[in-house]
C-alpha cells in the first residue's frame, strides 16, 4: 500500500505500529493501519473504531485514560503490556461485552 500520500509518520516497536497524522482526513485510513497483524486493534489513545471486539494496549503508553472504553459495547477482550501501570476510573464502565482482560 502507497501511503506516500499521506501527511503522517509511522513506527514499528515489536508487535505494534503507530501513526500519527496531522491532517484529520487521515484518521480512518490511520486506524485501519493501527490493526497488529493478529488481528488485535493497537491502542494508543484514540477513539477506538466500531465493531473492534480485541484491543491491545501499545507499548508507549503506562495509563490507561479515565472512561478510555467507556460505553463501548464491542469489545470482548482486551491485553495489557507490564508497562501499564495505572487504569484511571470508569476507564471500562458499560463495557458489556468485555470477558477477558490480561493484564
Amino acid at each position: 500500500v502507497n501511503l506516500s500520500h499521506l501527511n503522517a509518520s509511522c513506527s514499528f516497536n515489536h508487535s505494534s505500529l503507530r501513526c500519527t497524522s496531522h491532517n484529520p482526513a487521515d484518521l480512518p485510513l490511520l486506524q485501519l493501519m493501527m490493526m497488529a497483524a493478529d488481528g488485535w486493534h493497537i491502542y494508543n489513545g484514540e477513539v477506538i473504531p466500531l465493531d473492534v471486539t480485541r484491543v491491545r494496549i501499545d507499548e508507549s503508553l503506562t495509563v490507561i485514560p479515565a472512561a478510555a472504553f467507556q460505553w463501548n459495547l464491542d469489545i470482548e477482550e482486551l491485553e495489557c503490556h507490564f508497562g501499564v501501570k495505572t487504569v484511571k476510573e470508569l476507564a471500562f464502565n458499560n463495557c458489556t461485552s468485555l470477558r477477558r482482560v490480561i493484564m
